[in-house]
């Protein structure tokens, strides 16, 4: 199995703390192997409610899923 993290773009992630983690498995084929992809994408909360939210975000962040070739299939680009 091979994990890839995908970290949120464009936010101060010091204002933030980790609140979970987002998983999705793919499974992917090279000449001779067949593997599982999985895609980490962490959760973020803010860690102080009392402070504003920055403009332009959420008080939970995520990172968006990468695109696929077949909506919610398990095949991954490879296959």
């Amino acid at each position: 199995m091979i994990e890839i993290i995908v970290e949120p773009e464009g936010i101060d992630l010091t204002l933030y703390k980790c609140i979970g983690a987002e998983r999705t498995r793919t499974l992917e084929f090279e000449p001779g192997r067949l593997y599982v992809k999985e895609i980490v994408r962490p959760k973020y909360g803010l860690k102080d409610n009392t402070v504003a939210v920055p403009k332009g975000t959420c008080g939970v962040v995520i990172a968006p899923i990468p695109s696929s070739p077949i909506y919610k299939g398990l095949a991954g680009a490879a296959c």
